[in-house]
């Protein structure tokens, strides 16, 4: 996560103490845009936008709809960028059902979303060869190996229960020389392309997965996603909470396909899990146990059964 990300949204977010304004919101409804200045705030699990109109009623558009029920084909678009820095996009808006209509000619409308695609730019939007056009390479020198893949999802909550590696800080002081410190905050398992690793940072659950460089196996983007998707159901289940990550980044091929946030914070859980502190000490030396296995087999598991499931 880029640290601009996280001091402007992803920090507030958790603090509930989100406020941003968006000078150039923009409304899409069927070919009209809409623009109009607007601030953000976090409403419970909700990004919460609030469009000012210097007119006594908002567009026809944007005026409460009273009665009747939603579905997907009444999803609306919004983009903007937050404080003039992060470009976004929502893509799960619907019509507003709260429109205030104010003193000296003004009115307001209230939009929400679950969640907030950020924009790729710069760098992040090109291929590994497109970087390395862009920064003097021959169309001989190509990047000519299998296309890799990397993801980044967070979850705010959750404890590991499992630990196999951990992490090493170093800290270098001219007078004091060198201390080290080290804490077991890790759990890595692999499955025959890829392999991942969930780390315990404070109350944040990150997971990271990456394709495996020796893998000789080229993935489509969709087998991609659908084995993200199905590592994400794998944490889950567990460790026993809704995998609902609040932070989510997935790269293709050095691009960025994919970056949103959520405010889906202070996940609860069960301790109706699969895997217990205990257990997993009681088996931390046996690499063939079910609970060592269980990240690499069960996405592979859900994944066979999401295409059976497809192709009935």
């Amino acid at each position: 996560m880029e640290k601009r990300v996280r001091e402007l949204l992803f920090e507030p977010l958790r603090k509930n103490i989100l406020s941003a304004i968006i000078p150039d919101f923009v409304f899409k409804s069927g070919d009209q845009e809409i623009s109009a200045p607007a601030q953000l705030l976090r409403h419970e699990d909700e990004f919460q936008f609030t469009l000012h109109f210097n007119s006594g009623r908002p567009p026809t558009e944007l005026q409460s709809v009273r009665g009747g029920f939603f579905n997907d084909a009444d999803k609306k678009t919004i983009w903007g960028q937050i404080n003039g820095e992060i470009g976004f996009r929502c893509d799960d808006v619907f019509p507003p059902s709260t429109m205030t209509t104010r003193g000296r000619g003004t009115s307001i409308t209230v939009l929400n979303s679950h969640r907030m695609h950020l924009i790729a730019e710069g760098t992040d939007a090109m291929t590994t060869n497109e970087v390395r056009k862009l920064i003097g390479k021959t169309t001989e020198e190509e990047h000519q190996e299998k296309v890799g893949f990397t993801a980044h999802l967070i979850y705010h909550g959750p404890k590991l229960k499992m630990f196999g590696a951990g992490t090493e800080v170093t800290t270098r002081n001219d007078f004091l020389g060198d201390a080290a410190s080290s804490s077991a905050d890790t759990h890595q398992f692999e499955a025959e392309t890829w392999e991942g690793a969930l780390i315990q940072q404070g109350p944040e659950l990150h997971l990271h997965l990456r394709s495996r460089k020796q893998a000789d196996v080229d993935l489509s983007a969709e087998e991609i996603t659908d084995m993200i998707d199905c590592a994400n159901q794998a944490v889950g289940f567990v460790l026993g909470f809704n995998p609902w990550p609040a932070y989510r980044e997935v790269g293709i091929d050095y691009k960025v396909v994919e970056r949103w946030l959520s405010p889906s914070f202070d996940l609860p859980t069960t301790y109706l899990t699969p895997v217990s502190e205990s257990m997993w000490v009681h088996f931390l030396s046996d690499t063939d146990n079910v609970f060592q296995k269980i990240f690499r087999l069960l996405p592979m598991v859900l994944s066979a059964s999401r295409n059976r499931t497809e192709q009935s």
